[in-house]
């Protein structure tokens, strides 16, 4: 946490952020990010000022524990002297309450940073448009799930600009944004956190290399030796001047996407999963193949969708009742993946559409089809 707070830092000096006002808009735990973020502010003696959640404390029995974790933070954040702000419910479809925060810190002449994905800072642009709010200056810290040119294309259109970086639960932060970028998520790869070697992509990646990722400090969650982590890159090397090149950190990532798992509003599905989702869970309900259904990452103006194909094949379905066994599926594999359902149900993010599956180039009809993603 010490460690990745210093990058936090690097990132506020890197594009001239350190004096803003910053808000969060990440989900309470179990979903880990918001509540990191929360508490390098803290570390940073400079507390955010508001943390929107996408999931509410709710009073069931699996939400005793994420409560309990948040209340103790928040607690004992304050005891120390270093608060962070009390979450408020901030559901997907509320995305105008984020832009009018914006709005408001622009207009007090302090322009704002929200650290949130790539989805939530397009729809608090969206929503910013809609209610004729003004975004000019601020700024976003993203994370989560890929951060496309569609996506950059928004926040520009907005007055806004952007950083992207790169983490995982396994490893912490592993790459931080570049402040001179040639690509709208480039990174600086974190080297003295991990060194990354490259393998060829699988089939069904976008592109880039596939990223085996083995950890350096004695800190890090767990320990990789060269931990294959789904993920693809585009690597290079080149001294772009900012201030994380000037630390030796030369090594430079864009592109990155996810080729073994579903990555959508900063929530991700493994691979396993979807292979028990499409080849045994939707064939026992509604009859069919395996091959007859295929999830799909699309882009729709700037926001990432998850459409479940299934194939005409599959005779009369019953639309809504496949998209909740797909989130049930989901969401009964443990606490994160029922946050993950729940934040999906919430901003719509699965349709069902009904045409066939799409095959590589090989003639395989793979359980994830990226070849229309973002």
């Amino acid at each position: 946490m010490a460690h990745d707070a210093c990058y936090f830092a690097l990132f506020l000096d890197a594009f001239g952020l350190w004096n803003r006002p910053t808000a969060i808009w990440y989900p309470i735990p179990p979903g880990g990010v918001g509540l990191k973020v929360a508490l390098w502010n803290a570390m940073l003696d400079r507390p955010a000022e508001h943390w929107f959640s996408q999931a509410g404390l709710g009073v069931r029995a699996e939400s005793l524990r994420p409560a309990m974790m948040t209340g103790a933070a928040w607690a004992l954040a304050r005891a120390r002297g270093r608060p962070i702000p009390y979450p408020s419910h901030t559901p997907t479809e509320q995305a105008s309450r984020v832009a009018e925060w914006l709005d408001a810190s622009g207009r007090a002449g302090r322009p704002g940073l929200l650290a949130s994905t790539p989805s939530a800072a397009v729809r608090t642009c969206l929503a910013a448009e809609a209610a004729g709010l003004d975004l000019e200056g601020a700024a976003f810290r993203l994370g989560g799930e890929p951060y496309t040119p569609a996506k950059a294309a928004v926040i520009r259109a907005a007055g806004a600009r952007a950083g992207s970086s790169y983490s995982m639960s396994e490893a912490g932060l592993v790459a931080a944004a570049c402040a001179r970028p040639e690509y709208v998520d480039e990174m600086h790869f974190a080297l003295d956190k991990v060194a990354i070697v490259t393998a060829p992509a699988p089939a069904g990646a976008d592109g880039g290399a596939d990223l085996l990722v083995t950890t350096l400090l004695r800190g890090s969650p767990k320990v990789l030796i060269n931990a294959e982590v789904g993920d693809t890159a585009v690597l290079s090397e080149r001294d772009c001047g900012c201030p994380l090149a000037t630390l030796g950190l030369d090594r430079h990532a864009h592109s990155i996407r996810s080729s073994g798992k579903l990555t959508s509003e900063g929530m991700n599905v493994v691979r396993s999963a979807l292979l028990e989702l499409v080849e045994d869970v939707l064939p026992a309900r509604f009859g069919g193949r395996p091959t007859d259904y295929q999830l799909a990452e699309v882009e729709v103006d700037g926001l990432t969708r998850l459409h479940l194909r299934v194939s005409l094949r599959v005779g009369e379905v019953d639309e809504p009742a496949v998209a909740e066994t797909v989130l049930a599926a989901i969401g009964g594999r443990g606490r994160p993946e029922k946050l993950m359902a729940t934040v999906w149900s919430d901003a719509g993010t699965l349709e069902v559409v009904r045409e066939e599956p799409r095959a590589t180039a090989a003639s395989k009809i793979l359980p994830l089809d990226r070849s229309s993603g973002s």
